[in-house]
């Protein structure tokens, strides 16, 4: 759940998270992770709960020593302020967001090349054919959890 948390943050960079993005990133988590209709329901409460609470990034990464870990944080990071809403006219990524992405980068503790490795991930993910931000957040976070 600290993953969760920093792609939480991320969501948060711009100060907006739309409750209708909450429930769409709580409904599609839910359902990669819970097998049934009541585990589901369960799980998206808790998810929903952990995406209205702004825990700072400062607090939540420390906690992920995994390089693992900490390359799909950033790979989510990016993927998430991709996702988040947008207004007619306003820019894809707003500087809040840029700002917030890079800030998490530093916070991660990676290299410039793992940095631009994991960026140019993320982009590829998106450049597929119709390929939606959010659903290339789930099936990263979900796929770093599959059983080996």
């Amino acid at each position: 759940m600290n993953i969760l948390r920093a792609v939480t943050a991320m969501a948060w960079a711009d100060g907006v998270l739309e409750p209708g993005e909450i429930d769409v990133m709580a409904t599609k988590l839910s359902s990669a992770f819970a097998k049934d209709a009541i585990s589901r329901s369960q799980l998206s409460l808790r998810i929903k709960d952990y995406f209205t609470q702004q825990v700072p990034l400062e607090e939540v990464l420390p906690k992920l020593s995994e390089e693992a870990d900490r390359r799909l944080i950033l790979k989510l990071g990016y993927l998430t302020i991709e996702a988040s809403a947008r207004s007619e006219g306003e820019p894809l990524v707003n500087l809040q967001e840029l700002d917030a992405f890079h800030k998490l980068a530093e916070l991660l503790h990676l290299s410039p090349e793992t940095i631009h490795e994991v960026s140019e991930e993320a982009k590829l993910e998106l450049n597929v054919e119709g390929a939606d931000p959010l659903e290339a957040l789930v099936e990263g976070f979900s796929r770093h959890y599959e059983p080996a």
